[in-house]
């Protein structure tokens, strides 16, 4: 099998990440959405025995999205995956970093 590594903001997820504005409303004020015909497709990797894939999701958004996150792909049909988001804490620097270069945070 295949390992997917894909990102959720504006892959798999609608999140508007170009826009600070509504990327806050998008992922804090309103129902995730996904994006149009992802689920499917993932799941046709998933199953396909030439491809077997498992998936690894990786995303800036706070660890501390992952339930509703969780929930939302499982409500939206994308297979079983992992989680990778980013470490926010209240008591240190790493919440200043929420709305950050995203790419930043998944390089390091």
């Amino acid at each position: 099998g295949i390992s997917v590594i894909s990102d959720i903001d504006d892959t798999v997820k609608i999140s508007h990440v170009t826009d600070k504005k509504k990327l806050v409303r998008s992922t804090f004020l309103q129902e995730f959405k996904a994006v149009p015909g992802m689920a499917d497709v993932y799941q046709q990797w998933s199953k396909s025995s030439q491809h077997n894939a498992q998936f690894h999701f990786v995303s800036s958004s706070p660890y501390q999205l992952y339930e509703e996150l969780s929930s939302f792909f499982r409500d939206a049909g994308f297979p079983d995956a992992t989680f990778h988001l980013k470490a926010i804490r209240l008591k240190d620097r790493s919440l200043l970093t929420l709305f950050g270069d995203p790419e930043k945070t998944k390089v390091d």
